[in-house]
């Protein structure tokens, strides 16, 4: 039975921890027990003493250990979609924020403008 289990990470880390699942998970398997398994699967079918019931059994364990890393190879290109989508909305919020420092730098300079204009003012009714 499989599961699907869910843990937190920062959004940093995303990159970092899928690129660990394709080491640690998608190379060791592939170049591990699925290639031991094509090996042996054709030592099983050499010249000499055919095994074809051993070269079933090891074809059937590579097909096995293929759809599970099909799977982890779908949950890493989904996490790594999840990602990207973020990071091409970030900007957007970023943006926003930049438009919001830019009018409240915007308001300021032209409170500092009305208060210049607000203080001539006072000093020209005074000097009548």
């Amino acid at each position: 039975m499989l599961v699907n289990i869910s843990y937190s990470i920062d959004f940093d880390e995303v990159p970092k921890i899928v690129k660990g699942f394709l080491e640690n998970d998608i190379h060791t398997e592939l170049t591990g027990q699925v290639t031991e398994a094509v090996n042996e699967a054709i030592c099983a079918l050499g010249d000499k003493n055919e095994n074809t019931v051993r070269a079933i059994q090891k074809v059937e364990q590579i097909r096995e250990a293929l759809v599970k890393l099909d799977m982890r190879l779908s949950d890493c290109s989904s996490i790594l979609k999840g990602y990207q989508r973020e990071l091409l909305t970030e900007p957007s919020a970023q943006a926003q924020e930049a438009d919001v420092d830019v009018d409240l730098v915007s308001i300021q300079q032209d409170l500092g403008k009305l208060a210049q204009q607000m203080k001539e003012a006072d000093v020209g009714t005074t000097d009548r």
